[in-house]
């Protein structure tokens, strides 16, 4: 567990990042939840993968990633960092307050992102 104020460090920077790309990197997800700290955050962990890949230019790796019946998961689409948003807001799964997903990517093909590290299911 990370003290209140040093929170942030639980995301994972590259060794060489520049202090421009680290301040992108935290910016991504400016509201943090109170488990934020927890060295068990799934959406520290999100933030750390994610986060990276969109600011280092590398979201079209997640292209090779194949969906449930191992079909492409982004179809044809490529993600854009452009497209990319973290703890995108919604209002429309049925749950009894708004949520966040911990990654959206918007443009023609939608994809929204839950990342789960320690739970045994998604709730």
């Amino acid at each position: 567990m990370f003290l209140k104020r040093e929170a942030w460090r639980n995301v994972i920077t590259h060794p060489n990042a520049t202090q421009q790309e680290i301040d992108r990197l935290l910016a991504l997800v400016p509201d943090r939840h109170k488990w934020f700290r927890s060295m068990n955050s799934s959406q520290a962990l999100a933030q750390s993968v994610l986060g990276n890949l969109a600011i280092h230019g590398l979201l079209s790796s997640l292209t090779d990633l194949p969906d449930d019946d191992g079909l492409a998961l982004f179809g044809k689409a490529q993600p854009l960092a452009d497209d990319f948003k973290m703890e995108f807001k919604v209002d429309y799964l049925g749950e009894p307050r708004r949520t966040s997903l911990d990654g959206y990517i918007g443009g023609d093909y939608r994809v929204a992102i839950e990342c789960k590290f320690t739970e045994a299911q998604v709730g």
